[in-house]
């Protein structure tokens, strides 16, 4: 997306240039080492959030109850780990020893699996709350022991959990899904009439003039005469600012 909008500078003569140290928002889907270093290498002030990233705000603490079904079902949080004994309690206070092969690799995360026996759950009353099925043979319950995430996952990361990045990612919700609204609902696109990718991609940029021509005879014609009535303004104040 970067190179293609470096591609539209292009085209209308302003270069390169232009995208350097703007600011890009993007969703969790586009969080990859890859995408993060392509744009520090391309001097990008880029806001792009991992899959976590609401985990960690606090304006999402009170979430749970406002999920149906889930109140009554016990969580991350309900659980406590002892660090010296190296045990978990689960919310029944039974302990949770370390699970043979405990260490696991998760991408850039190393693991410690914490479980008791099927026969203690088994047995466990509060196993409703506890497991998401019946045939569930025990509750999981993991411990971070390692991190090697690159800096620049780790940069990012700090960046999106700072209360600047977390006002600056809000953004682009009033940005982006106003302009899907549109082209679903407005434009009635709710489904694609065509087949195979090549028609449908054809299909998906037609709508998108539509929309951006929309924009331009709402909208251009009033930032014109504004940015006119700026001009005249700045002008008539400090003549020799202006051409």
């Amino acid at each position: 997306m970067l190179e293609e909008t470096a591609e539209n500078y292009k085209s209308i003569g302003k270069g390169d240039i232009y995208i350097e140290n703007k600011c890009v928002i993007a969703d969790t889907g586009c969080f990859s080492e890859e995408n993060l270093t392509a744009a520090r290498e391309k001097k990008i002030d880029a806001f792009i959030p991992d899959q976590n990233f609401r985990k960690r705000d606090v304006r999402f603490e009170t979430k749970r109850r406002h999920v149906p079904h889930s109140e009554d079902s016990f969580v991350y949080d309900d659980f406590s780990y002892d660090t010296e004994k190296d045990v978990v309690i689960c919310p029944a206070g039974q302990i949770l020893p370390p699970a043979h092969g405990a260490i696991r690799k998760l991408k850039n995360y190393s693991y410690k699996t914490y479980h008791t026996s099927k026969a203690v759950c088994a047995a466990c009353q509060l196993r409703s709350k506890c497991l998401k099925s019946e045939k569930s043979r025990w509750r999981n319950y993991q411990v971070l022991v390692d991190s090697d995430k690159p800096d620049v996952v780790t940069g990012m990361i700090n960046k999106i959990d700072s209360p600047h990045g977390r006002e600056v990612y809000l953004k682009r919700m009033g940005i982006v899904e106003p302009v899907f609204a549109d082209i679903r609902t407005q434009k009635r696109l709710d489904h694609f009439t065509l087949r195979t990718q090549a028609n449908v991609n054809i299909q998906w940029l037609l709508y998108c003039i539509v929309h951006n021509l929309v924009k331009i005879t709402n909208y251009g014609p009033a930032l014109q005469t504004a940015w006119m009535q700026r001009t005249r303004e700045a002008r008539r104040f400090c003549p020799a600012a202006l051409p």
